[in-house]
C-alpha cells in the first residue's frame, strides 16, 4: 500500500487574505474614515468662520495650530482634499496673502470645470514659528483631532482646555 499523500487547499489560500492582510486593510479603511471626518469637521469649521464676515479667512491662521507643527501639517494635508474636491477655494488677497474660503454648494456638486491651478505647500518648522509670530496666532481655528487612535481621552481634554470636554 502506498502512502497517503497530503492533501493542501493552495487555492483556498491563495485567494482568502490572511489574517494579517485582513488587519491591515482593516487599519487602512479605519484611517481613510478618520480622514474623511477630520475633513468634514475642517469644512464646517471653515464654513461657520466665513458666515461670521462673509470674507475669507487668511489660510495661514486658519490651517496653523500654534502649538503643534505635525497637527498644523495635518491641517494643511486635509485642506487640501477640500481644495481637489472643489468644496473650498484658495487665492491670494490684495496684500498676496492666501485666503481661504468655502465654494457655494452647486460649485462643490456639480465639480464645474474651473480654472485651477496647482500648488506644492511645503512648511518647515522654523517657518511654522515664524508664521506663529508673524500673524500672532494664540489659539488653533481648527481644534486637536477629535477621533485619534493614538491618543488618549486624557490627552484630548488636555488640548480642549476643559476639564471632561473631549475636542
Amino acid at each position: 500500500m502506498a502512502p497517503r499523500r497530503r492533501q493542501t487547499k493552495s487555492k483556498e489560500r491563495t485567494q482568502r487574505p490572511t489574517n494579517a492582510e485582513e488587519l491591515r486593510n482593516f487599519e487602512q479603511l479605519d484611517a481613510q474614515e478618520v480622514t474623511s471626518k477630520e475633513v468634514e469637521k475642517i469644512f464646517n469649521i471653515l464654513k461657520e468662520a466665513y458666515e461670521e464676515d462673509n470674507s475669507p479667512i487668511c489660510f495661514f491662521e486658519f490651517v496653523i495650530n500654534p502649538e503643534s507643527f505635525s497637527r498644523t501639517v495635518e491641517n494643511i494635508f486635509n485642506c487640501s482634499f477640500l481644495v481637489r474636491d472643489g468644496r473650498v477655494a484658495v487665492s491670494l488677497d490684495d496684500d498676496n496673502f492666501p485666503v481661504i474660503k468655502p465654494c457655494d454648494s452647486e460649485r462643490g456638486t456639480k465639480k464645474q470645470k474651473l480654472e485651477t491651478n496647482q500648488v506644492a505647500l511645503s512648511i518647515t518648522q522654523p517657518q511654522w514659528r515664524k508664521c506663529v509670530e508673524a500673524f500672532k496666532i494664540r489659539y488653533p481655528m481648527i481644534p486637536v483631532q477629535s477621533i485619534s487612535r493614538s491618543q488618549s481621552s486624557h490627552e484630548q481634554r488636555q488640548h480642549s482646555g476643559k476639564k471632561g470636554v473631549i475636542a
